[in-house]
């Protein structure tokens, strides 16, 4: 019976180690399949540190070009724009700091989650060192005993620690939902943006409609002025034009007021009200209004000042300019939306990404949790069957020391001695084969533990993505508010404008009924001067009438006959027809002085007008002998455009040569600009590279400082000690992903739509890169035309300058010939100089409308440039700023997205 119970026992430990042994030729192949594993893992992490790099370097030479950008951008700023953008920028970089003390706080609870860790490391060291004591189980039971006592006090101090973990974990889901409250906040502050941005369109819509109805309302007020001359209806139609000038200026006061409360700006002049409180503006005063309809004040209230002529020049391109600030405003506005938008998508998908980071590390760490369950069932069933051959081995000593056995029977002990023996070089095998799994199951968790880390890297770099996110997002805000304030300011200017036009247009019709009366005056003066004059030269043969009067008198008296009454009142004035006599001879030999001296005045400045003439010839000859050395090509237009005796044809030729030389200067003046802006952009480009160089040169200094700090930290034996480790992660990889193989093949294929999603975004990102280009060079172009134009503009603003000064020249040479003289003489004497007197202002206002006539095509030219310049100008830039801007815009979601595969890919290996 007893060698019955010994051969079954030792059958029972043959079957016992035929199961190890297969169980150990699992382990085998289970560790060939996680090195496997480990090799293909080892391999795809090289790849994807290549192609880490490879992003980085793209991503440092992306964020240079986007500082060069920005340096360019900077530079083309304003002085309010650069103070606008420093108090944005150091509210930036309290927004910063605030973020860094919430993440030094998230790094504090993050170490003294990890100082938990690491006494939980120390606990589970002592759980080894309690493993190890399993190993002096073959000494006896008092080792057995303290090892169980160890493990009482171990799993004691597991359970004072488990507090501290779970206080940490709450600490870490506090900091959580404080992030996700002020994700929270943020997005109800983009709500809040886009209700805004809805507004800002409505207010924006109106704006426009009111500026185009304006603006029809002044073109039909300037081309009626242009063609009409009648003063009673020009007044009237003058006032019904207004009217609508009137209302859109009651109206853009309302639509700014009402945009300045909703984006909470202050109103101009009145201090920033503080942070949440707004106040409603109140309506404009009456005295403030502008004035209404059919309010034209009379020439007697009202006298223009000595420059109003100048500024009548200016009022058209002041209104041009603010509807030009007005629409670049609205397509700047309109495309930082749409990137604000589109930021705002980005974070959401960062968001998602952040939400799927997560699920997915606690998926991993429950399957740890699940597999850290089985190891730990493994080891205790192998304890028990170590236990199981203890009892089995102290129940065969008694046997062993009974005496009394037969030969067969002590052979047969010796059989069972030394299959006992085997058995025992078995269970050393199994001990060390569990010493191996426990190894492995520490090396388990340690992996755990660098997955855990590196989960929390990944959670990191999402977070500092998603803050950078945020970042480009307060930029944008900011970028918006600017634009807006940029929106009121161009309104107010173009209000200002506007009642500024209406104004000279007042002045205008001022300086014309003004003009009328003078013209009058003038008119009604010649008449009662020429009336004067007929009644001057009737006046001597009055005086001889009186004369001949006063001698018959005398005669009367000598003859002695009485005298009568009227005799006696012409005695009285007998001594006083000489002294009249002498006076009307005076007064006839100053008249006719009089108009000698300004019939010599008249031929004098005729002479002079003619000197004048003669002196432009030659200059304009001169000129047209300087082109035709340069220009041989341009001899035959301006021989034909100088044809003799006609003045406007000369002005004209004249004007047609300053235009030439004008841009022929301004042709090299854009060659200039484009040097400096070429050498300009070649300096920029080496200052980024010399930055980028420095930077390198640091980044390399730190990591020769680390590789020494390592290589004096790492010795032989940690070496080994790190080797040993190192294998024993890769059997324990390849135990993990031994019952993952069969999903090796789906791995594979996500991998490969991910490097297709992937190069796909690249050549994107190339095809936005080359349209960049090309933007960037139609930019230039444009601005060429736009340099080109405005020198055009200014040119034809000057010779209106000058076509005036020589206008008003003419008026003065013209009231002077025109002037009244002070009385006559003679009658055949006074005729001809009277005559030609009425000839000089007829030639004169002759030579008056012919150039008024050119000064108002000149004007008319003028006009329909600057509407072409307008045009040109606002439709370039705006295509041009959307397209740069879409390049812009499509380069850095090109790059996000990059990134955010690259970080899932690293969050999934």
């Amino acid at each position: 019976m007893y060698v019955s119970g010994c051969v079954s026992r030792l059958l029972e430990k043959e079957r016992s180690e035929a199961e190890l042994q297969c169980r150990l030729d699992q382990g085998r192949s289970e560790l060939e399949a996680v090195r496997a594993r480990l090799y293909s893992a080892e391999t795809e992490a090289g790849a994807a540190r290549r192609q880490r790099d490879a992003l980085r370097a793209e991503q440092g030479r992306r964020m240079s070009c986007v500082r060069l950008a920005v340096q360019e951008l900077r530079g083309c700023l304003s002085l309010p724009q650069r103070a606008l953008q420093e108090r944005l920028s150091e509210t930036l970089a309290d927004l910063l700091s605030r973020r860094r003390a919430m993440q030094l706080q998230l790094s504090a609870a993050q170490e003294a989650r990890d100082a938990a860790e690491g006494e939980r490391q120390g606990c589970r060291a002592q759980r080894e060192l309690l493993d190890s004591a399993l190993q002096q189980l073959k000494s006896g039971a008092p080792q057995l005993q303290e090892w169980l006592t160890r493990c009482q006090a171990a799993e004691l101090e597991l359970a004072t620690m488990r507090p501290r973990c779970e206080r940490l974990s709450a600490e870490c889901a506090l900091v959580r939902s404080q992030l996700d409250e002020q994700e929270r906040r943020a997005a109800d502050a983009e709500s809040a943006v886009c209700r805004l941005t809805n507004r800002l369109e409505l207010r924006q819509l109106e704006i426009q409609s009111a500026c185009e109805q304006h603006a029809e309302a002044l073109r039909g007020a300037l081309t009626w002025l242009a063609g009409r001359r009648d003063v009673c209806e020009l007044q009237s139609r003058l006032s019904d034009a207004l009217q609508p000038v009137a209302a859109a200026a009651a109206l853009l006061i309302v639509s700014a007021d009402t945009l300045r409360l909703v984006c909470g700006l202050p109103a101009p002049g009145r201090p920033p009200s503080p942070a949440g409180t707004y106040s409603i503006p109140s309506p404009p005063a009456i005295d403030e209004l502008p004035p209404a309809a059919g309010e034209v004040p009379s020439p007697s209230d009202e006298v223009p000042p000595a420059g109003a002529a100048d500024g009548d020049r200016a009022a058209l391109p002041s209104a041009a300019g603010s509807l030009r600030r007005l629409r670049l405003a609205e397509a700047s506005v309109a495309s930082l939306q749409q990137r604000l938008r589109q930021k705002e998508q980005s974070c959401d998908q960062f968001r998602r990404l952040l939400d799927e980071t997560r699920q997915q590390a606690a998926r991993q760490a429950e399957q740890h949790s699940q597999q850290l369950e089985r190891s730990s069932q493994q080891l205790r069933q192998q304890l028990a069957l170590v236990a199981s051959l203890e009892a089995e081995r102290s129940a065969q000593r008694p046997l062993s020391d009974s005496g009394g056995a037969e030969p067969a029977q002590l052979s047969r002990l010796n059989e069972s001695a030394e299959l006992v023996a085997e058995q025992e070089r078995a269970i050393g095998a199994l001990m060390e084969r569990l010493r191996q799994s426990r190894q492995q199951e520490a090396a388990c968790r340690e992996r755990v533990a660098r997955l855990e880390s590196e989960r929390r890297e990944t959670a990191q770099l999402l977070q500092r993505t998603v803050s950078s996110l945020s970042e480009e997002r307060s930029q944008l805000r900011a970028q918006l508010e600017q634009q807006r304030q940029q929106a009121a300011q161009a309104a107010e200017a173009r209000q200002h404008a506007q009642t500024k036009l209406v104004s000279r247009l007042r002045e205008i019709l001022l300086r014309k009924e003004q003009q009328h009366h003078a013209l009058a005056r003038v008119l009604k003066d010649v008449k009662a001067e020429l009336v004067q004059t007929v009644e001057e030269a009737t006046r001597p043969a009055e005086l001889v009438q009186t004369v001949e009067e006063a001698a018959g008198v005398d005669q009367q008296q000598l003859k002695g006959g009485p005298p009568t009454a009227g005799s006696s009142g012409r005695a009285d004035t007998d001594g006083g027809l000489p002294a009249l006599l002498a006076s009307a001879q005076q007064q006839l030999d100053d008249t006719k002085s009089e108009l000698n001296e300004r019939t010599l005045r008249c031929h004098k400045l005729q002479a002079e007008l003619h000197e004048a003439d003669r002196r432009r010839r030659d200059e304009c000859g001169r000129l047209q002998r300087q082109l035709e050395t340069l220009k041989g090509r341009l001899e035959q237009p301006a021989r034909s455009a100088r044809a003799p005796g006609d003045p406007a044809k000369e002005e004209l030729a004249k004007w047609d040569e300053r235009k030439k030389w004008q841009r022929c200067t301004e042709r090299l003046k854009a060659r200039l600009r484009e040097k400096e802006a070429e050498s300009e952009r070649h300096q920029l480009a080496a200052a980024g590279l010399k930055d980028t160089i420095h930077r390198l040169e640091r980044e390399r200094a730190v990591y020769e400082t680390k590789i020494r700090t390592l290589t004096a930290l790492v010795s032989e034996e940690r070496y080994v000690a790190l080797e040993r480790d190192n294998l024993q992660l890769k059997e324990q990889l390849a135990q993990l992903r031994g019952s993952e193989r069969a999903d090796a093949g789906a791995e594979l294929e996500q991998l490969r739509q991910r490097v297709n999603m992937l190069n796909g975004r690249l050549a994107a990102q190339r095809a936005a890169a080359r349209q960049g280009k090309n933007a960037a060079a139609n930019l230039t172009r444009f601005q060429k035309q736009l340099a080109e134009l405005t020198a055009r503009n200014e040119e034809l603003e000057r010779e209106n300058g000058e076509l005036k000064a020589e206008l008003a020249e003419l008026r003065r040479a013209a009231e002077e010939s025109s002037a009244p003289p002070a009385d006559g003489g003679g009658g055949s004497c006074s005729d001809r100089p009277a005559e030609r007197e009425g000839a000089g202002p007829a030639t004169d206002a002759g030579t008056v409308s012919i150039l008024r006539r050119l000064v108002e095509r000149l004007r008319a030219d003028n006009l329909r440039l600057r509407r072409q310049l307008l045009r040109h100008t606002v439709t370039s830039t705006t295509e041009e700023q959307v397209e740069l801007m879409r390049s812009e815009l499509n380069c850095v979601v090109a790059e996000r997205d990059r990134l955010a595969a690259q970080l899932q890919r690293l969050t999934a290996s």
